[in-house]
């Protein structure tokens, strides 16, 4: 994705906007994971 943000020069903040948004959705969707999966290990193995 930075490589792309950085191609795209002329549309850097809209693109910057989008990675940002995603990497905060991995981070929510990564302590989702690590909730759950402290909540109930026996599921995950």
């Amino acid at each position: 994705l930075s490589v792309i943000a950085k191609n795209s020069s002329p549309n850097a903040s809209p693109v910057q906007l989008l990675v940002v948004r995603c990497q905060l959705s991995v981070v929510r969707c990564h302590w989702l994971i690590t909730f759950f999966y402290s909540l109930f290990p026996i599921a995950f193995r």
